[in-house]
């Protein structure tokens, strides 16, 4: 204050008196509660007589009155608001002038240089204004200070500058402070309605009772979608705030729902496990305006943690208008557009984003959004990948499954960067897979259907095309157990894959790893009918659509067996009911299953038994019917696939024929009859198919027609001779055993043209003999002794009629019979049916007829003569039929 004019004071005690009444003064005039100001007479009264005993000049006191009414007297402590500001720019001014002289530089090339010096304590000063402003317009202000440092801050690329102001932001939301109580979890959207109608959230309640903490969320989510580009370690506050808006059911539906391939649509589930996992609540959070009462009153809220009292807890009018301004808040804030946004996001920022959502998805005990590294510190460069980090027991955030879908999202979105965002995201998916034993199973459920979503949108991309087996082989790592809680999810996924695009997994020749995960859902009653029917898209009866080639011709064969024997585990007693009372419904032809049957046999099951089967077993005999189908059909591509292999016939046997062959004779003894009774009818089809003909003409070795024999059909002999087998089920395998007796004879005469050269048919022949007995001993009934003894004796007859099985007499002059079966036959059938022979040779008789008289009257008796009948070539196989008998069928000689 300058002073001019006569100014004599007279004493110190002049000069205490005259300061305390421009205090006076100074308080008077400008205090807005004071309705009087003093006037300038009144100002010379209350210092009259002051000066030593005299009066202080008129024109000093003049000059100070004007001074404080024009200036207002602030003390260091009440700077704020536009005097504030006036008073230290003056300040400044007065600094600047012993500084030296002040130098306009009118080119911005130093801008950011200042700016990255200067912007901490603006920033400081900005977070201040913002959380202590009383004004409208200083709030005003400081929203507009925050957002031009924004807009410098994009401009010059100083991230961390953005960085904190997201930062500082999210701290003054209130969104990051956690609550030791979360409302009870919703399981519909109808749910949520309700519930907001009625009950309110206590920390929802907070948000919205708090001005300020509004006005922060939704100009820092305004930030993030302007700037976004530009934000690094300001990810993790960022979704922080998302991550509790999420536990307090804030957000709008699209967020908290999630595609299901079993369910449709779904609310996002929590973890349950890790309800109980809380972070540290910010102190910077905590508002000074909230007073004792509110803070006890808080606390009293939080800290239950039962959820049962929610719906008796009754909620105040201005409660459920503060859960209302909550909810506004959120959806101002727009996060569903910032996250299709996020396309627009560069490279270095959209991996940071990507990794601070997997950071977050990870829990501890003591960590909070406070402990992120410090936002001026982080780069991205010094994140260290998960399998990097030290290693810790991993828990998961109970909000892991929401960051997982906001992961989903993210890469949808990003499909043309897709080789950007897929190897983070596939690592994070690998830790809760490979993790899976620890892990709630709700987690890995969704871990599982979020990398079949990703496959089904971005599989067709040349990015990942390389990478998709080894991802779904991270299913294939998970324990059983584990595995068959998310059987249903997995196979319904890789279903809608196939349905979309089969090409996404066909350009791929790993087929191991989809051919063991559908057999790996086999034998689960949810997912086995979805996993069927992929495999039967796989296995496609057109070849233009099948994806069998020579490579996983196995595993396919292989994979079609697992379906037929899942059916085993129906309980003794189901599924054996008569094909003559089949359901409708059955996708199988009827007559296949009812040839060699006859309205004689033994009850197979009643119509009690077939009513009382459930659906589910039902279920499971009929897709192993199905899966039998298929795999007989296989045997229609063998001879295209050898042609293209260019294998031998002898290799190309082994490779194709004999896993199909082998695997309709192991389902020969399934548990369920009809099953049985199928693959034996398959069987002979595909053995005496005119493709098995044809592949295996020229074929100079019988030893491959043999093989039929000691790799196909005697093992289910012999397999069907164990006492097991009789417990499967003891009303139906005698007559299984007869089919398979029958079928092994029928097959025996069909191939001897091949093998009657064979050097090794002896003993072939002893074999068949042998289980011929066994099969007549091992019954429990009559009729399959004598079912057995039948089709041995008309084997023998026919055999006999074609004139390969004839006394060593009679094949002296038949030269293309090499080895004798005569002998050795009946040496061995004599053990057990002593009377056969005579049965069916009987030793013939000479008989004599009159053919004229003698010169003495007496006729002369004339032998007959015996006219051979012509025996037919070799070359073909022997014409027989199957004659249906009492409790299955026989073969005979077919004179048509």
């Amino acid at each position: 204050m300058q002073l001019r004019g006569n100014n004599d004071l007279a004493n110190a005690d002049a000069i205490f008196v005259l300061s305390y009444s421009g205090i006076i003064l100074n308080t008077d005039l400008h205090s807005r509660n004071i309705r009087h100001k003093m006037t300038l007479d009144g100002f010379f009264r209350n210092v009259r007589g002051l000066n030593n005993g005299g009066d202080f000049a008129p024109e000093f006191l003049t000059q100070i009155y004007n001074n404080i009414k024009d200036n207002e007297i602030v003390l260091p402590e009440e700077h704020e608001g536009e005097l504030s500001f006036n008073y230290h720019w003056k300040e400044l001014m007065k600094r600047s002038e012993t500084c030296g002289p002040l130098i306009k530089y009118e080119k911005n090339s130093c801008d950011k240089d200042m700016l990255v010096v200067a912007w901490s304590p603006i920033l400081a000063a900005l977070s201040y204004a913002f959380d202590n402003a009383e004004e409208e317009l200083t709030l005003q202000k400081a929203i507009v200070g925050f957002h031009h440092c924004s807009t410098i801050a994009a401009y010059y690329e100083i991230s961390e500058l953005f960085d904190s102001i997201i930062v500082a932001l999210s701290k003054m939301t209130g969104f990051l402070k956690e609550s030791r109580r979360l409302p009870p979890e919703i399981l519909n959207l109808d749910t949520k309605k309700e519930r907001e109608s009625k009950f309110v959230d206590p920390w929802c309640v907070e948000v919205g009772r708090n001005y300020r903490s509004q006005v922060a969320a939704a100009l820092m989510f305004g930030l993030v979608d302007e700037f976004g580009t530009s934000l690094l370690s300001g990810w993790r506050w960022v979704i922080a705030c998302v991550r509790n808006m999420y536990l307090h059911m804030l957000l709008p539906n699209s967020m908290i729902t999630a595609e299901d391939f079993v369910r449709g649509s779904i609310v996002i589930p929590r973890v349950p496990e890790l309800t109980k996992v809380t972070r540290s609540t910010p102190a910077t959070s905590a508002k000074r305006e909230a007073g004792l009462f509110s803070t006890l009153s808080n606390f009293l809220s939080l800290s239950s943690s039962s959820g049962d009292d929610w719906a008796d807890y009754e909620a105040t009018p201005e409660e459920i208008e503060s859960q209302r301004k909550a909810r506004h808040c959120v959806a101002s804030c727009k996060i569903e557009v910032l996250l299709s946004d996020t396309r627009f996001l560069e490279e270095a920022t959209l991996k940071f984003l990507i990794d601070s959502l997997a950071q977050a998805s990870f829990a501890q005990q003591e960590r909070g959004p406070t402990e992120f590294e410090s936002a001026t510190k982080a780069e991205p460069t010094e994140e260290k990948p998960l399998s990097e980090q030290p290693a810790q027991p991993l828990k998961f955030d109970v909000a892991a499954v929401f960051l997982l879908e906001l992961l989903v999202a993210i890469n949808i979105h990003n499909r043309d960067r897709i080789s950007v965002t897929w190897p983070r995201t596939l690592q994070h998916i690998t830790t809760i897979l490979q993790t899976s034993a620890a892990q709630n199973i709700v987690l890995i459920e969704r871990a599982v259907v979020s990398l079949l979503q990703l496959i089904l949108r971005v599989g067709h991309k040349d990015d990942i095309v390389s990478q998709i087996v080894s991802a779904l082989s991270l299913v294939l790592t998970v324990p059983q157990d584990i595995f068959n809680a998310i059987a249903e999810q997995t196979m319904s996924g890789l279903l809608a894959i196939f349905k979309s695009d089969l090409t996404i997994v066909s350009r791929d020749l790993h087929w191991d790893v989809i051919f063991n995960l559908v057999a790996r859902a086999g034998p689960h009653p949810e997912a086995s009918r979805t996993s069927f029917e992929i495999a039967c898209i796989l296995i496609s009866d057109k070849p233009a659509d099948s994806v069998v080639n020579g490579e996983n011709f196995g595993e396919c064969v292989d994979l079609l067996i697992s379906y037929a024997a899942a059916a085993r585990l129906v309980p003794a007693g189901m599924g054996n009911a008569s094909p003559s009372v089949r359901s409708a419904s059955s996708p199988l032809n009827p007559g296949l299953l009812a040839a060699g049957s006859s309205p004689g046999s033994p009850v197979l099951g009643s119509r009690d038994n077939l009513a009382a089967r459930s659906s589910a077993n039902q279920g499971a005999v009929d897709q192993a019917l199905r899966a039998l189908d298929k795999l007989f059909r296989l045997h229609y591509a063998i001879p295209g696939l050898m042609e293209k292999s260019d294998m031998k016939i002898k290799r190309g046997f082994f490779e194709f024929w004999l896993p199909v062959l082998s695997g309709l004779s192991q389902q020969a003894y399934h548990p369920a009859r009809e099953v049985r009774q199928y693959a034996l009818a398959h069987l002979q089809r595909a053995l005496l198919s005119s493709e098995l003909e044809q592949g295996c003409q020229g074929q100079s070795s019988p030893e491959i027609w043999a093989d039929c024999f000691e790799n196909v059909l005697f093992p289910m002999l012999d397999e069907l001779l164990r006492p097991e087998m009789t417990r499967l089920d003891p009303m139906g395998m005698d007559e299984t055993r007869m089919r398979a007796a029958a079928l092994l004879c029928k097959i025996f005469l069909q191939y001897f043209p091949h093998i009657h050269e064979w050097e090794d048919l002896p003993q072939l022949w002893g074999k068949i003999l042998e289980l011929m007995r066994k099969y007549m001993q091992a019954g429990g009934s009559d009729y399959l002794r004598e079912g057995v003894q039948e089709s041995l004796k008309n084997m023998l007859l026919v055999m006999s009629t074609q004139g390969i099985f004839q006394p060593p007499s009679e094949q002296q002059t038949m030269t293309y019979i090499k080895p004798n079966l005569w002998g050795p036959t009946w040496e061995y059938v004599d053990t057990f049916l002593p009377t056969l022979r005579s049965e069916l040779f009987p030793t013939p008789t000479t008989t004599q007829q009159p053919a004229g008289q003698t010169s003495n009257g007496i006729a002369e008796p004339v032998e007959t003569q015996t006219i051979e009948p012509p025996r037919p070539s070799l070359e073909k196989p022997l014409p027989v039929k199957e004659v249906p008998v009492e409790g299955g069928s026989v073969i005979m000689q077919d004179d048509t």
